[in-house]
């Protein structure tokens, strides 16, 4: 039923895409496609579903959603099908069905990074069968709805303007920022690959960049540039917008090629611990290794717009979210500066007055007890395992 569901829905609001004659081939009449996949309709912020309005508002839009929980009727109920030129709804059980999925089942449902992986492939896949779409799109926009907020319309068009641009960059990331301690972090580094190679991810998720606070240099780095992008080899941030020919192109995708020996040997420097790796990382890194019919690697022009700006929640979790390791940092200093207070207080007269104090008390009722009845045992047994009290106030055995 998700299927059918996802197909009708498809057909019924992209039949006018393909089949209008009206569709010129002159820069005025071309259109941007966004493409996006969230979990839950339900999760996406009033703020994000107004700016997809106002984006829609202000240039010929197609958006195109992969699902999986909440209603479709959001979409209407959030009056995106008055503003936005088409909308095509995907269905994540469409996805399900598919033979593919099914022989990855198990290990798609336990990686969640390689089953966004899988989901964006599947997405852009059954947009690009749709072979008059890429010749109609002046700009890809491939962007996440967990967001807070999403970049102004004058930054977005600036970076659709960069990506049509002969000899500029090929690909344009959001500048994608989440706020704790009151300061701005770079959250996506774990797409992040700078332009000399080096895999962002364990350098700025490490305790020693949220100590030193690398994540908020980062941003201010990047920020820094003003007018000019910040280049590198891979990034995401939320957003990024692509040249049509460069996302569209049948050669890569977000998926890994296994029969592609040379690009798995390159994302093993950009793998985690459990051997995943960034779809948007995968796809870039394709496009970047991919050769011109005389060997030459053709290259790929990716780089980070300053002004293109977005919010996370810090909340959303992963090492992106420093909140654990703060507490584990507070944690530990909490208990070392107490440990060293105590030992401290118990050498100065003020503390050994009280240990003389204490340990009198319980020689005291350790005597008594020994005069007792026979209950007197086990009260005297329990004196007896008791740690020793110097030892225990000391820390010593805590």
């Amino acid at each position: 039923m998700c299927g059918l569901f996802a197909f009708v829905t498809f057909y019924k609001l992209s039949s006018s895409i393909f089949s209008s004659p009206s569709y010129g081939t002159v820069r005025g009449n071309f259109y941007e496609l966004l493409t996006t996949i969230v979990f839950s309709l339900e999760e996406v912020t009033p703020q994000v579903w107004s700016s997809l309005r106002s984006l829609c508002s202000s240039r010929k839009t197609i958006v195109s959603i992969l699902y999986s929980e909440g209603s479709s009727n959001l979409v209407w109920q959030k009056e995106l099908n008055d503003v936005c030129h088409d909308i095509i709804l995907f269905h994540q059980g469409e996805v399900e069905e598919g033979e593919e999925w099914n022989r990855q089942k198990k290990h798609l449902k336990m990686s969640r990074i390689d089953r966004l992986g899988f989901l964006r492939a599947w997405q852009r896949e059954s947009l690009r069968s749709q072979p008059k779409l890429s010749s109609i799109v002046e700009a890809v926009i491939v962007i996440d709805l967990d967001l807070l907020t999403l970049p102004s319309n004058m930054s977005l068009s600036h970076a659709v303007e960069t990506v049509g641009r002969s000899g500029a960059d090929d690909v344009v990331c959001a500048n994608g920022h989440e706020q704790w301690l009151g300061l701005k972090h770079y959250y996506d580094s774990f797409a992040l690959v700078l332009k000399d190679g080096t895999w962002a991810f364990p350098t700025l998720t490490s305790v020693k960049s949220v100590i030193f606070l690398l994540q908020h240099n980062f941003y201010r780095q990047v920020s820094a540039r003003k007018a000019e992008n910040f280049a590198v080899q891979s990034c995401f941030g939320g957003l990024a917008v692509y040249n049509p020919q460069v996302w569209f192109n049948p050669l890569c995708n977000y998926a890994i090629d296994e029969s592609s020996l040379k690009l798995q040997q390159v994302l093993d420097n950009y793998s985690n611990e459990q051997g995943e790796v960034c779809e948007h990382v995968i796809l870039h890194m394709c496009l970047k290794n991919l050769e011109d019919e005389n060997g030459q690697e053709m290259g790929l022009k990716i780089g980070i717009q300053p002004d293109m700006q977005l919010s996370r929640s810090a909340n959303i979790g992963g090492w992106n979210n420093p909140t654990a390791i703060y507490f584990a940092l507070f944690a530990l200093l909490s208990g070392c500066s107490i440990m060293t207070l105590r030992k401290k207080f118990w050498r100065t007269t003020e503390g050994r007055t009280t240990y003389n104090f204490l340990a009198k008390k319980v020689r005291h009722k350790d005597s008594r007890d020994f005069n007792t009845d026979k209950k007197s045992g086990s009260r005297r047994k329990k004196f007896q395992s008791m740690p020793n009290l110097q030892n225990l106030m000391s820390g010593s055995n805590v």
